[in-house]
């Protein structure tokens, strides 16, 4: 249908610049339920929208909803993600998002594809000198050490009371020696 739906918060809407942040942000398994991405280059009102949230709606191709004090967008995309909770998900173009949000020139989130693993800590220590202070830079190693940490100290608790145990169960048999010996 054509009608005009207005959404019930809360739905967060995504602004991207990238055709793939669909696929990077909600699951590698994607695929288009009707309809396509939108030119992320364009200030353009549309939209693409999960699955689930054009259900709900009863949203399809060419039908538009409201939102940012009554603007209209209209769907030219339905994607499903696989799974309920990614397939809640609305997209409309980056500098839409901003102009209307009242946030030109602002971003919270950028992904940055380096070539080769061997250039991970070089181009994170670039981007975090470019940047300085004003973003939080982080890399997939970053997050993995961090990640993992807390797992290392676990394995150094288990590693220290394997090592105790095996010192009171020597010292538990040496004792057991002594009174088998003493008794007799």
């Amino acid at each position: 249908s054509s009608g005009t739906r207005t959404f019930t918060m809360p739905v967060t809407i995504t602004g991207t610049t990238d055709v793939s942040a669909i696929r990077t942000q909600v699951t590698n398994i994607l695929t288009w339920t009707s309809g396509a991405m939108f030119d992320a280059s364009k200030d353009d009102t549309v939209a693409v929208v999960g699955k689930a949230i054009a259900e709900k709606n009863n949203l399809t191709i060419g039908s538009t909803f409201t939102a940012y004090s009554g603007t209209t967008f209209k769907v030219v995309g339905i994607y499903d993600a696989g799974n309920t909770f990614n397939n809640n998900g609305v997209y409309v173009p980056l500098s839409t998002l901003q102009r209307l949000s009242n946030q030109t020139g602002s971003i919270t989130n950028t992904i940055v594809t380096v070539d080769s693993s061997d250039n991970l800590v070089d181009t994170t220590t670039a981007i975090k000198n470019q940047l300085g202070t004003a973003a939080d830079v982080t890399n997939s190693a970053d997050v993995a050490a961090a990640t993992t940490a807390p797992l290392e100290s676990v394995a150094s608790i288990a590693l220290f009371s394997l090592i105790g145990a095996v010192v009171a169960g020597a010292v538990i048999i040496l004792l057991t020696m002594l009174m088998i010996v003493r008794e007799r």
